[in-house]
């Protein structure tokens, strides 16, 4: 078993928080850059405005289902 001390626990703590930290603020700006782009989109893929939203809503959530996969797959080993 290998001990860590007290000390060490201190410093790891912090570092964690702001990595999960960067972490967060990192997906949610991608999640929400295209809503800004969303109409420029839907032009170009000659579109509506309605099925370009739907097909981030798509993409979103298919990426939802594979995080969730991932971690039940890593937890599962």
């Amino acid at each position: 078993m290998i001990k860590i001390s007290a000390r060490n626990q201190r410093i790891k703590l912090p570092l964690l928080l702001i990595a999960l930290l960067i972490s967060a603020f990192a997906i949610g700006t991608t999640e929400f850059v295209i809503i800004d782009i969303l109409p420029n989109v839907a032009n170009d893929l000659n579109v509506t405005l309605s099925a370009a939203g739907l097909l981030v809503t798509l993409f979103n959530w298919s990426l939802d289902r594979r995080g969730a996969t991932y971690t039940v797959s890593a937890e599962l080993e």
